[in-house]
């Protein structure tokens, strides 16, 4: 696993990866990732590439598409409590 992340981190450096992390779900764990790639086909080399799915231990990857996406500003617009459900 440490491979795993050595080989996705500089990818959420650099922006690649918008956000990932592991999920807590009490029926077994995973990871989710927000990845912004150009195509289909250069996910699925990142994918293959990963060591993870390398190391043979029957790791796999479930891609779904996110049409669009609503990202929060870097730096706060407003103070929290100014917003209103």
């Amino acid at each position: 696993m440490r491979r795993h992340r050595e080989y996705w981190m500089p990818r959420v450096e650099i922006g690649v990866v918008i956000a990932m992390g592991p999920v807590a779900d009490p029926a077994g764990g995973y990871e989710l990732a927000i990845v912004e790639a150009g195509s289909r086909a250069a996910l699925d080399t990142m994918l293959q590439s990963d060591p993870a799915i390398l190391s043979g231990r029957d790791f796999s990857y479930e891609v779904l598409p996110m049409p669009t996406l609503a990202v929060r500003p870097s730096l706060p617009l407003a103070p929290v409590h100014s917003v209103t459900p």
